[in-house]
């Protein structure tokens, strides 16, 4: 998918690739999707560029290896369309045996750089969040920039904070790009995980995947910085003790405290609206979309 010069929903000329999962048999090489989303600019920003970073591209790996959750139920010996049903869920991607998050966010970041056009030099930063890192100590960062080809002199680090790990790795490097110490280079962001559960019930959530995401100045999807509201908490209800393979979940008091955490966040995000822009927020006035983190389909 992604014909230049037909005009697609992004309206820049770049079509738009097809997420529906409906081309089900169909082998068009590797599991891999690159979405650019209005990229103007080959190469080094300029700095005179207005600060409003955000995001440029991305490009998204996906396993070929997956899991029919129909199967599935049958094995588990669970009702039918407990999974695919229930948890709206059909397929499971699995990491292959050779891979792990390392491989998969090399096979990210190149297609992301050969997508757009962009040499390793003019990457300044590249930030990695996940839950499955491969060493207590060594960041996967370091792997990554070095086998995708992005030389010694870039910033950056590894985020570890299960879900939310991603998130933070994106707001790291839209800090970057909208600082002082920015120098006109682009960030790259990815979010890659391997999970896999031993309890049963939570099995069917479990995937592997890798997206890497391009942070620059000129982008079509900027960053509204002044409104931005957090809710952190301490609980228990998902962690992977030292040592463990498999992570601990309780999944009820997980849900629970999802949206808790959000009910609180759009709370505060009101308040902040209402102090930024001196009118009431409306959903119905000023959003288009709404994106959610969904560990799976049906809670959307």
């Amino acid at each position: 998918d992604g014909g230049e010069g037909d005009q697609g929903p992004l309206g820049n000329g770049t079509r738009t690739p097809d997420w529906s999962g409906e081309k089900e048999g169909k082998d068009d090489g590797p599991s891999l999707l690159a979405l650019k989303l209005g990229l103007r600019m080959i190469g080094r920003e300029s700095a005179r560029c207005p600060p409003s970073a955000g995001i440029a591209a991305m490009s998204l790996y996906i396993p070929r290896g997956y899991i029919n959750l129909e199967e599935m139920e049958t094995y588990d010996q669970v009702s039918k369309g407990k999974y695919t049903v229930g948890l709206g869920q059909r397929r499971m991607a699995v990491a292959g045996a050779a891979e792990d998050i390392v491989a998969m966010s090399i096979t990210a970041v190149r297609q992301l750089l050969e997508t757009c056009n962009i040499v390793p030099q003019d990457v300044g930063r590249l930030d990695i969040g996940t839950e499955s890192a491969t060493d207590h100590a060594k960041p996967v960062k370091c792997a990554v920039q070095h086998y995708a080809g992005l030389g010694e002199n870039i910033s950056g680090s590894d985020v570890m904070a299960a879900c939310y790990a991603g998130t933070q790795a994106v707001l790291n490097a839209l800090a970057w790009v909208d600082s002082a110490e920015w120098d006109g280079r682009y960030a790259i962001v990815v979010c890659a995980d391997i999970l896999e559960y031993e309890v049963q019930n939570a099995r069917p959530t479990g995937g592997a995947g890798a997206v890497a995401i391009l942070i620059g100045r000129r982008s079509n999807l900027t960053m509204e910085s002044d409104t931005k509201v957090h809710c952190s908490r301490n609980t228990y209800d998902f962690y992977r003790p030292s040592g463990s393979r498999f992570p601990i979940v309780n999944g009820a008091e997980s849900m629970k405290v999802y949206m808790g955490c959000l009910d609180s966040c759009f709370r505060q995000f009101c308040t902040r609206f209402r102090e930024v822009h001196h009118q009431p927020f409306s959903l119905e006035d000023s959003v288009d979309y709404v994106v959610f983190h969904s560990p799976f389909t049906k809670m959307t």
